[in-house]
């Protein structure tokens, strides 16, 4: 019952995100397709930072020789997803190095994205 609940939560507030950018939602998994390597995507819309700033997602990803490593979580209350956030800090550096830059985007609110940074010490960007 948990599980039911949180699924249409996190699905909702997915809508809410999604509609509110003007995002279209595939009906289903059929009609969904993979972003891939070289292809453009939309860049409209825009994300809140940890400062409560909004800021247009094409300024986040996009630049002169710039890489942007973009992971799609599914919130603070995630087990797996505080799992993964943390282990990325170990790649960052690396990262860094071959110009690659990582930001984290959720439906996350900003105090809870304050706690994800604090708790396990991300040095890279989380957006709403």
């Amino acid at each position: 019952m948990k599980k039911t609940i949180l699924f249409y939560l996190f699905y909702g507030l997915l809508s809410t995100f999604c509609f509110s950018q003007n995002l279209k939602i595939a009906p289903n998994h059929t009609k969904t397709k993979p972003i891939e390597t070289g292809k453009k995507v939309s860049l409209e819309g825009e994300l809140m930072n940890l400062k409560g700033d909004k800021i247009p997602f094409s300024n986040l990803i996009t630049g002169k020789g710039k890489q942007t490593l973009v992971i799609f979580y599914r919130g603070g209350w995630c087990p797996f997803c505080n799992k993964h956030l943390a282990d990325l800090r170990h790649i960052v550096e690396p990262l860094k190095k071959e110009g690659i830059e990582i930001i984290a985007i959720s439906p996350d609110s900003q105090k809870r994205m304050e706690n994800m940074v604090k708790k396990h010490k991300l040095s890279y960007g989380l957006y709403s």
